[in-house]
């Protein structure tokens, strides 16, 4: 399955130029190839509904645009920044990298929620370690996270504290997934965190014993945002990449193979266990957002960065002043 679709004409040329007239000229303008800007899209499964929408040209259809690729880093501050200079300056970002940029006098507007859950991660251990089987066995165990700041962070110290083992657990830095596996195998820590889809790759050799969702419950991750000033403007395309990632998320709710399929071929999974991820992924409130706000999964976000000393303890919910909902519609 390619993954680079050819470019659609919007519009056409002559005659048909003058029938559009001078009100599609916004949608035009952004006619020619873009690339999206999706947190973490080349390792983690955020991108899945917008892989969908362009494979089925929902996101030409709709919003107007073509769409070459996606791009994203793994560090949030960076993917925010790139989305809002980008010539089109939208991106589903990291909600962290939003509200630490918010409170920092950053001037942006949030248009969709993102990935609502944190479902995608799970705590393993080495394949044959019995011995751990809830959080409350983690005493005199090490748990390696992969830095200060991060999600793991937060889950690890939110399942510490929760397990009432504060002080009885000893926390290591082991670095991103690669070396957090290493550390894993070689007996460094005890426990890590993996997300889908590198937990499924590597499953031969590893145990789960608990998802992050049962520690934090819901829990938003990413959400869409765009610079504000370019929003007024151009309104209709922001309204067209909402939609057609909406429609994405429903017929991956509805026909669940229908995302089992971007999985196997964006990220090389075999089908079967792709349908299994997909799955799993949709159960309770589901993964991804159809684009409405969940403020509840937000503030339990919020939170948690102040927990974990990346927000100061009584930082306001600045954020909230930043969503537009009413380009939900």
């Amino acid at each position: 399955m390619s993954w680079r679709m050819p470019a659609r004409r919007a519009f056409g040329v002559g005659a048909t130029a003058s029938l559009i007239g001078w009100m599609a000229l916004p949608r035009l303008a952004f006619a020619r190839q873009h690339d999206l800007t999706v947190a973490q899209v080349a390792n983690r499964l955020h991108a899945v509904p917008f892989l969908l929408a362009r494979e089925r040209g929902w996101l030409q259809d709709m919003a107007g645009i073509g769409v070459r690729g996606f791009i994203g880093s793994s560090e949030g501050g960076a993917t925010l920044r790139n989305a809002l200079a980008a010539e089109l300056p939208y991106g589903e970002v990291s909600l962290p990298a939003v509200i630490a940029a918010i409170g920092q006098g950053a001037e942006f507007s949030i248009v969709h929620g993102g990935v609502q859950a944190v479902s995608d991660q799970i705590w393993v251990v080495r394949r044959g370690e019995t011995s751990l089987k809830s959080p409350r066995d983690l005493a005199g165990r090490k748990v390696g996270y992969t830095a200060q700041a991060t999600l793991s962070d937060m889950v690890s110290q939110a399942m510490i504290d929760s397990a009432g083992l504060a002080g009885r657990v000893e926390r290591k830095v082991v670095g991103p997934v690669k070396q957090k596996l290493a550390a894993l195998r070689d007996g460094t820590v005890d426990v890590v965190m993996v997300a889908e889809p590198r937990f499924t790759r590597e499953r031969d050799w590893l145990r789960p014993v608990w998802g992050a969702d049962e520690v934090l419950g819901p829990c938003v991750q990413t959400v869409g945002v765009v610079r504000s000033d370019w929003m007024l403007r151009h309104g209709e395309v922001v309204r067209g990449i909402i939609a057609a990632r909406r429609r994405a998320v429903l017929a991956i709710r509805d026909e669940p193979a229908q995302g089992a399929l971007v999985v196997a071929g964006h990220y090389g999974i075999e089908p079967a266990a792709a349908l299994a991820i997909v799955e799993r992924l949709l159960a309770g409130p589901g993964f991804w957002s159809d684009g409405a706000f969940d403020q509840m999964g937000m503030e339990t976000m919020h939170r948690g960065m102040q927990r974990i000393g990346a927000l100061p303890a009584a930082s306001p919910s600045d954020w909230r002043g930043a969503l537009r909902a009413d380009y939900l519609a």
